[in-house]
């Protein structure tokens, strides 16, 4: 993929799936923790996912990112974007 085409698939407008937990975080080893699974609203066949990541202690120690669920069986799941809060 180019930076073009990813940057359409960033940019594109999605509508949220589902939300794990359905409600609030879930949380495990000092981290709470969420997954959303998405679509584009223009093409259902295009899903994506959202990742949330934030130490409970640390609250600046964070992740989150945004991956495409590709129907291409050798691309996979690809990483759009990750946006990560002070790790050190």
């Amino acid at each position: 993929m180019n930076d073009m085409e990813i940057q359409d698939l960033v940019v594109c407008p999605k509508a949220i799936g589902s939300k794990e937990p359905s409600r609030g975080y879930r949380y495990e080893q000092k981290q709470r923790r969420c997954n959303l699974e998405l679509t584009a609203t223009a093409d259902s066949r295009m899903r994506f996912s959202i990742f949330v990541r934030q130490h409970l202690q640390y609250i600046d120690n964070f992740s989150v990112g945004l991956s495409y669920h590709s129907n291409d069986r050798y691309l996979g799941v690809i990483n759009l974007v990750r946006y990560n809060g002070s790790h050190g």
